[in-house]
């Protein structure tokens, strides 16, 4: 005998799974002849050389020589490395100051990692890098992978853009004699919270610094650069300053008063002095100074100076004479007068000096006017220059005055603004409008009764209707003008009114409609209805199906008024409901009446019958007789909502006639009377009445009858009560009797 216990040999290796290889066949190298069985996570018990694995773990696997039954086993380890990469992308604002910055994949987890990237439509994908230059705000995502184990993740970003550069402008300067210095300011739109400024000065002008605004003195380009902090965003504004400085020279020509001209005019010549100079006079005492004028006649001597202003540039100069006279001048004045609606006449008087005991007076006066003659003052009421030459009488020396009568009496005109109140609006500001009225009008109001009077005011807030009126005065002038208007009102409440709805089997579904008085041409509506009723929105009307509470508020668009109505729309749809009463026909009641029980039909419903074949159909009618057996039914009707009810029953008929039969008739012994037997399935009963007894199974025997007396049996069914009835002659009890035949009223003898 030979021995054999060689054992068989095996090898299996193990491998790593990986997010490339997420499986692996693990294969077992062994020698010949042999069986195989495996352990491990989802290959227990498997028998096959090669198995395939997707979870790490050990796996072990065991053959057997199938000749000698000896055995050998090996493991393999399978590891996993699916980690998947973590990426970070930092974030980007692109701004002015800013405008290209990098874009960064943080990766952990990466191993020997590759990059694609999706970036924005019309920007250059930068490739497999994991970091670029971004100049486009967008969307910017990116796929990293492990190149060891495939495993791949993702991540994006939005890069997002700040570069709104701010709007800048600078206020329009010109320096000048009345404003010397005035102020630079910055307008700025877009510049962020705290802008900075940086500005370029003409030569010899000190920098502001960084501030909006600072006070120039000097012309020349002055510029601005404006930076928003925020995002490094920049304008600038420039602005030429210039200067309106030029100096007045002003010069007034000589005079020499004499007799022979004892007033002479004194006129100003002036350059630079712009096209509306101002003239304020500086004259000797005792002269009325001439006002705003470049020339005026000189009378009197003395030292005469003007100040001339530029009136566009505030720039000054100034001029002074002595005015000489070579003989006592008679020196004459006149009292200025304007005319004005409270003083529409005034006195005018020449103040004469040097004119000697008795002077002359000449007076020259406007067309129209009456000359006064050789009088030293008269009464004026027209306007125009008025002058006087005064004559001293002793030593012929003469002057003359001239002054300008003027009027302050232009129109003053009022109008009121036109109001109407409404609803919307029911108070609004009542305001005059004046022209001529002066500096400060006077108002005195005349207003409805009941209504506050407002005062010396030149508008008030009306809430009442009527007519309103105010006088309004020329407080220099005293001239006046009134206006009236009257505040209308509209106010007219809407009235509105729902028409009544009782929604019917007949009209389950209706219209609602607002009937509106004073709701304008356009106005709107606003419903409430009930729950599970649809809302018409705005308009007039409502298809309703449901009952219930409908409320509708209707708005005056033109004046804002409203009114409201409301209606229960209610429902009349009870069912008709109909019961038929029971009917057996029987021969005690061969006819009946059939009456129709109505419930929710109405004050007069309707009936329609449907009766057996061969019935006379009884039309519209509650109840009727009938004596005919069979299904009868009727519709009724609700003639007030249409609604309807139906109802059948079937009339029974019960008119079968009992049995009855003689059996017997038989002779008392002593034949003074007879009895009979007689078969039937009723009730017996005899006319006239004779003892009646019962036997059981349908069986009675009548007794007692007299002899020779005829009797009426009748059987009654208990059920339909129909009888049947025979007379029964009387058998001849004289003679020996026998049976007669059943059913024979003869006597054998």
């Amino acid at each position: 005998m030979t021995e054999d216990k060689v054992p068989p040999t095996v090898s299996v290796a193990g491998g790593i799974l990986t997010c490339i290889k997420p499986g692996l066949t693990l294969t077992a190298n062994a020698s010949s002849g042999v069986t195989y069985v495996w352990s491990g996570t989802d290959v227990n018990g498997l028998t096959t050389q090669s198995v395939s694995v997707d979870s790490a773990g050990i796996y072990t696997v065991t053959v057997t020589n199938t000749s000698n039954g000896c055995v050998a086993s090996d493991t393999a380890i399978v590891s996993e490395n699916k980690v998947k990469p973590t990426i970070d992308l930092n974030t980007i604002k692109l701004t002015c100051a800013s405008p290209s910055q990098t874009l960064t994949a943080t990766v952990t987890n990466g191993g020997t990692a590759s990059y694609a990237w999706t970036v924005p439509a019309g920007v250059t994908n930068p490739g497999n890098v994991a970091s670029f230059a971004v100049t486009v705000p967008g969307s910017y995502s990116v796929l990293v992978t492990n190149a060891i184990n495939g495993c791949s993740n993702s991540a994006n970003t939005v890069v997002t853009q700040d570069t709104l550069k701010p709007v800048v402008s600078l206020n329009p300067i010109t320096l000048t004699c009345a404003a010397p210095s005035q102020t630079l300011t910055v307008s700025v739109t877009n510049g962020g919270a705290s802008p900075s400024y940086s500005w370029t000065v003409p030569n010899g002008v000190t920098a502001p610094g960084n501030v909006a605004s600072f006070a120039v003195t000097a012309t020349g380009t002055y510029s601005v650069e404006v930076t928003n902090t925020v995002n490094g965003c920049k304008a600038t504004a420039t602005t030429s300053v210039t200067a309106d400085t030029a100096k007045v020279k002003v010069s007034l020509n000589p005079i020499k008063l004499t007799c022979a001209s004892p007033s002479q005019t004194l006129t100003t010549t002036a350059v630079n002095a712009g096209a509306n100079p101002t003239y304020v006079w500086t004259v000797p005492n005792g002269v009325t100074a001439p006002g705003n004028v470049a020339s005026f006649a000189v009378t009197a001597a003395g030292n005469y100076s003007v100040e001339v202003t530029n009136s566009s540039n505030g720039c000054k100069g100034t001029a002074t004479i002595a005015v000489l006279a070579d003989t006592a001048k008679v020196s004459v004045e006149l009292n200025p007068i304007t005319l004005t609606c409270t003083s529409p006449s005034q006195t005018l008087t020449a103040t004469v000096t040097n004119g000697g005991a008795t002077p002359a007076f000449v007076w020259t006066v406007p067309s129209g006017a009456a000359n006064p003659g050789n009088v030293s003052n008269f009464i004026v009421d027209k306007v125009g220059f008025y002058s006087v030459e005064v004559t001293n009488l002793t030593n012929g020396c003469k002057a003359t005055a001239t002054t300008s009568v003027t009027a302050d009496t232009a129109t003053v005109t009022a109008t009121l603004n036109l109001i109407t109140l409404t609803c919307a609006s029911p108070s609004k500001t009542l305001k005059v409008t004046v022209s001529n009225g002066g500096a400060n009008p006077t108002y005195v109001w005349s207003v409805p009764n009941g209504v506050t009077n407002p005062g010396n005011i030149d508008s008030l807030i009306v809430s009442v209707g009527g007519v309103y009126s105010v006088e309004v005065t020329n407080t220099t002038s005293g001239c006046k003008d009134a206006a009236t208007v009257t505040v209308l009102v509209d106010t007219a409440k809407v009235n509105v009114t729902l028409n009544p709805i009782t929604l019917t089997c007949d009209s389950p579904i209706q219209t609602l409609t607002a009937t509106v008085v004073n709701g304008g041409a356009n106005p709107t509506y606003v419903w409430t209805v009930p729950v599970g009723a649809t809302n018409p929105g705005n308009n007039p009307a409502a298809t309703v199906s449901i009952a219930g509470l409908y409320l509708v508020e209707v708005t005056n668009t033109l004046n804002g008024c409203k009114g409201i109505a409301s209606t229960t729309v209610k429902s009349d749809t009870n069912r008709v409901t109909v019961t038929l009463n029971t009917i057996n026909l029987s021969c005690a009641s061969p006819a009946a009446t059939l009456l129709a029980t109505v419930k929710n039909g109405g004050a007069n419903p309707k009936f329609v019958w449907q009766v057996p074949q061969g019935v006379a159909n009884p039309g519209n009618v509650a109840s009727f007789t009938i004596s005919v057996a069979g299904t009868y039914s009727v519709e009724v009707t609700n003639l007030l909502n249409g609604c309807k009810g139906t109802a059948n029953t079937t009339v029974s008929a019960d008119t079968s006639k009992p049995i009855l039969e003689i059996s017997e008739r038989s002779c008392a012994v002593d034949f003074k009377f007879y009895s009979v037997k007689v078969i039937s399935n009723g009730l017996i009963t005899i006319t006239p009445p004779y003892n009646v007894t019962d036997n059981g199974g349908g069986s009675f025997t009548i007794s007692g009858i007299p002899a020779g007396q005829s009797v009426f049996i009748t059987a009654t069914s208990p059920t339909s009560n129909c009888k049947t009835t025979l007379e029964v002659a009387a058998p001849d009890c004289n003679c020996p009797s026998i049976e007669p035949p059943i059913g024979s009223s003869q006597t054998f003898c």
